[in-house]
């Protein structure tokens, strides 16, 4: 859900360049965080966190917030089976947290050692596979790329419908990922954004001017490919795994780590994406990440473990 609501705000980006004055957008999307900020004013910690901390009472109320549950002043729910219920959950949580080792002190022992450092390294392919692939520079550089193609079609045009491409594919994540798991989602999605780069690539590189205006649209059905398959996969559930498949005690600061690297990977694909574009070429940019995807999607084929229902709390 929350890349669907990034894609919708990516639609609303390529819809207001292409009508808006340039440094009138500013003003108007700056509303957003503000009411983003105010809104998260009224939100509490997450139970989990307080209990980490040892905060039980304050644990609790959080718990029976975020589970929409309502409490009366002698502590008992609308029904005594819920509040029985509402006990039960709770306590399970807390003694997971404490049985688990997760309320006690994280350690440097935590990060070096087999297991995790696996972890870490299949995490940094799958990183380099969600950047690398062009993913997210496609989206700064989309009607600059449909430009560089040839094809006759209005580039801000094709922009837009990639925007709501891109969203078809984060509603799609939504409905298949708890269905089909996330390996199969990721891995269809490599091998789905691979095939349409390679045929972006070769489309514009074996045909000439007059079969580029005749086929203007062979271009967008490439881009529709990779954009779709992306959204659903390499970029729509690449927190989802990149949480799960960290171990539970040290998942908030594998999480960071793994952040931190991929920033830097988005700042130094922005600097390369450009530079290959406008100086190598469109045809060599997409046989470029096409190879990222084909490469980084066979060791995640064979090494990516499916965490599909992991519990957050435990390993």
């Amino acid at each position: 859900m929350a890349m669907m609501f990034f894609s919708t705000g990516l639609l609303v980006g390529y819809i207001l360049a292409t009508y808006v004055d340039y440094y009138l957008i500013p003003c108007i999307i700056i509303v957003l965080p503000l009411i983003y900020l105010v809104g998260n004013l009224f939100l509490p910690e997450t139970p989990q966190c307080l209990l980490k901390q040892g905060h039980q009472k304050e644990a609790e109320i959080s718990f029976n917030f975020y589970k929409s549950i309502e409490i009366y002043d002698n502590g008992v729910s609308r029904s005594s089976a819920q509040s029985t219920e509402i006990i039960s959950e709770f306590d399970e949580l807390r003694a997971i947290i404490d049985k688990g080792g997760l309320s006690t002190p994280v350690t440097i022992k935590d990060f070096i050692n087999r297991s995790t450092l696996f972890n870490f390294f299949t995490a940094a392919i799958l990183c380099l596979l969600n950047q690398f692939s062009g993913s997210f520079a496609m989206i700064n550089y989309m009607a600059n790329i449909f430009a560089a193609s040839g094809s006759t079609m209005d580039p801000n045009v094709c922009a837009i419908v990639m925007g709501f491409v891109q969203i078809m594919g984060a509603l799609s994540a939504t409905v298949l990922v708890e269905r089909f798991g996330r390996r199969p989602l990721l891995l269809s999605s490599t091998v789905g954004m691979m095939a349409g780069m390679y045929g972006f690539g070769a489309f514009v590189q074996f045909t000439d001017a007059e079969m580029k205006a005749t086929y203007n649209w062979v271009p967008m059905v490439f881009m529709m490919l990779v954009v779709f398959t992306a959204s659903y996969g390499v970029f729509g559930i690449f927190y989802t795994i990149l949480v799960e498949m960290q171990p539970a005690k040290i998942r908030v600061q594998a999480l960071s780590i793994c952040m931190l690297f991929n920033s830097i990977l988005v700042f130094i694909i922005l600097k390369l994406y450009p530079f290959f574009l406008f100086n190598l070429g469109i045809t060599i940019t997409m046989y470029s990440c096409a190879s990222v995807c084909a490469l980084t999607g066979i060791y995640l084929y064979v090494f990516l473990p499916e965490t599909k229902g992991k519990s957050m709390e435990k390993d």
